[in-house]
């Protein structure tokens, strides 16, 4: 997913996912379309007018032989006409599969918010967890697009050979949390991208 800000910096929250069907049918693209229907459902009314939902990518982590990726470009601007709070300031959803420890759990951080989505002591509202599970949690249950089913998995990196290959996990819960995370390099003084990917 990205996120164009009005001052032109851009974020790209991420989370990966797979599709476990052998000689499954090419449903990639209207994965990409998916991912779009339910941003601009959920997301898009959290954020501020000044903020654009640019798109969203799908691309190989690892797959033989890898694929170009499928890349969807809707530009949907934020519906809330209130200001956004500073770009450092991001929501964060927690995930975990069916394994304990810090390397089998992930997080995402998501598009900064408007004004209206945070209490009077700098919490998210309910309305904002309520958004990012309905936006992610069908992944995690298995979201059947076009007859293939699409899992939401964490991925672990890949060390050198001869190191083998750890296969992703099945996320089994997300978790909103119930602070914003802060991130400088999201601040104002971030360096802007030009282009998303």
């Amino acid at each position: 997913m990205a996120f164009q800000y009005a001052n032109n910096q851009w974020e790209l929250p991420s989370f990966h996912i797979q599709s476990m069907q052998a000689n499954a049918t090419d449903t990639k693209q209207a994965v990409v379309g998916q991912v779009d229907s339910l941003v601009q459902a959920h997301i898009v009314p959290s954020l501020s007018n000044t903020v654009v939902y640019y798109g969203a990518k799908l691309s190989p982590a690892y797959t033989t032989p890898p694929w170009n990726p499928y890349i969807s470009t809707p530009k949907s601007a934020g519906t809330s006409s209130s200001d956004t709070l500073p770009t450092q300031v991001r929501p964060i959803v927690s995930m975990h599969t069916a394994k304990s420890g810090r390397a089998w759990r992930g997080r995402l951080y998501g598009a900064t918010p408007s004004v209206l989505f945070s209490d009077a002591n700098g919490a998210p509202l309910p309305a904002l967890s309520s958004a990012w599970l309905a936006t992610l949690d069908p992944w995690r249950a298995g979201l059947n697009v076009s007859g293939t089913t699409w899992n939401m998995v964490l991925l672990h990196h890949q060390k050198p050979p001869p190191a083998p290959l750890v296969p992703p996990d099945l996320v089994t819960l997300l978790e909103f949390q119930d602070r914003f995370a802060t991130q400088r390099r999201s601040g104002a003084y971030g360096r802007p991208n030009s282009e998303p990917w």
